[in-house]
């Protein structure tokens, strides 16, 4: 990935050729007005961080150029959810779905921001111009997948339960059926996680990863996905879903390789912190 400073913001883009015609950013956290421990830029209302400071962050990210904003309540799932031209008549001030954030924004200069907020999701895909998209995270990977051929996006929260549920094959198979996508016309973007140094873990997720996604042990070791090293197992998420992506047909896929819990000068971190709501989020955004 690419740095790409905008406003005082360190934003983060993709570098595959084919990436260049979608507007699309990797947030960090910083540039934005959220004081410690959510310095700066955190764009999550589902935090305990100030309201005011939240839309302040996204007033002064999307500007009047993204104002028509879609963000989903994420619940670590498979859902996937399409967004078509009849979301245009379901913006509201996004505040409204929020009844803390019954601010004004102090960044009088930026307009109020518009959108909707999409229950019990983790993936949009769509074909309309005019949405900006957005996943949020603090650990988990964000997946992008861009049909420059068709002009088609997804964009997909994947925490190691989505990976499971191979929730970027799941975003892949509805962009397929509903928007005509081809795999091998796809270029995928996989965005900084937790590493596989950062995310050690037991011998019940390998029997779930066998047990949900499919996977064995001794295959996801081949695949670099499990490694081991002296009686330590760690898992590598970006690989887990690169492999799943690749079965299905997708050839061109780009890897962040940064990992959140390591690089605390750049993003925010649950497992870092070990406390949710104390924890700001960084974020993937997409638009064509």
């Amino acid at each position: 990935m690419k740095f790409e400073i905008r406003d005082d913001i360190t934003l983060l883009k993709f570098e595959h050729r084919g990436f260049e015609q979608l507007d699309h950013a990797v947030t960090t956290r910083g540039g934005g007005v959220s004081h410690p421990p959510f310095d700066s830029l955190n764009l999550s209302p589902f935090t305990d961080d100030e309201p005011e400071n939240i839309f302040d962050n996204l007033t002064k990210l999307f500007q009047s150029d993204h104002e028509h904003i879609i963000m989903m309540e994420q619940c670590h799932g498979a859902n996937i959810a399409l967004i078509n031209d009849k979301f245009h008549d379901k913006f509201n001030d996004l505040r409204n779905y929020y009844p803390k954030l019954s601010v004004t924004p102090r960044i009088s200069s930026h307009k109020i921001i518009k959108g909707t907020l999409i229950p019990q999701t983790d993936g949009l895909i769509t074909s309309a111009k005019g949405f900006t998209l957005i996943a949020l995270s603090a650990d988990c990977p964000l997946i992008l997948l861009y049909d420059p051929v068709r002009n088609v996006v997804g964009l997909a929260h994947s925490g190691w339960k989505g990976c499971f549920l191979d929730i970027g094959g799941n975003m892949l198979g509805n962009m397929t059926l509903f928007l005509g996508t081809v795999p091998e016309d796809v270029i995928a973007g996989i965005g900084p996680c937790i590493g596989a140094n950062s995310f050690e873990i037991g011998c019940e997720l390998v029997e779930k990863l066998k047990k949900v996604a499919g996977i064995s042990r001794k295959e996801a070791t081949e695949r670099a996905i499990l490694i081991e090293d002296r009686g330590i197992l760690r898992m590598d998420l970006a690989a887990l879903i690169s492999f799943n992506l690749q079965k299905m047909g997708v050839r061109n896929i780009e890897t962040s390789g940064l990992c959140t819990v390591e690089r605390e000068d750049l993003f925010f971190s649950y497992r870092r912190r070990k406390t949710g709501l104390q924890t700001g989020r960084f974020a993937m955004y997409a638009k064509l």
